[in-house]
């Protein structure tokens, strides 16, 4: 799957803009006299080494609270099997690119390509989804409706709102995730 998208087995790459910003030519008399444009990219966004996921967890129930399920994910983890070719464990790489360029004859003006890049040795995502249902709705729930994630979401409870839609007195749990 990573391959398909990047060409590089076990990375995900966003090549174009992630944000950007470009001013074209300032006309402002008093920013110009700064900078005759401004130009501000961030893009070539990568995830590298996601291959080495292990442990997935999704949706488990909680054994505390009837509404909570648990989720986590292990990624570059020293004991696992995932290593480059010196036997080193492979971390998680996260790099992206920065542009920046102040234009113009200023004594401001630059131009600077940055490669920011981050190697996280190994790490553990947890997230907790509370997410109370409505007990008559699950009875009622048709298994024509089983794989329709719309129908599941439906079920979940919301609190009461007055007409500004702020919640009404103190109301139950609702949805909340928690990372």
């Amino acid at each position: 799957l990573t391959k398909a998208q990047s060409g590089t087995e076990g990375m995900i790459r966003h090549a174009s803009d992630l944000f950007g910003i470009n001013t074209g030519t300032i006309e402002d008399l008093l920013w110009s006299s700064f900078a005759k444009r401004f130009v501000l990219r961030l893009f070539d966004t990568r995830i590298e080494n996601i291959d080495t996921m292990q442990k997935p967890v999704l949706l488990k129930p909680s054994k505390s609270k009837a509404i909570e399920l648990k989720n986590s994910v292990e990624m570059g983890l020293e004991e696992s099997n995932f290593r480059n070719a010196y036997g080193i464990p492979r971390p998680i790489n996260l790099s992206i690119r920065t542009l920046i360029d102040i234009g113009g004859d200023t004594p401001l003006a630059m131009r600077n390509d940055l490669d920011v890049r981050v190697e996280i040795p190994n790490m553990k995502l947890i997230a907790n989804l509370l997410a109370p249902i409505s007990e008559k709705a699950f009875m009622e729930f048709p298994l024509e409706s089983l794989l329709n994630m719309h129908c599941w979401l439906a079920m979940v409870d919301t609190p009461e709102l007055n007409q500004n839609g702020l919640r009404v007195g103190t109301s139950k749990e609702d949805v909340s995730l928690a990372i």
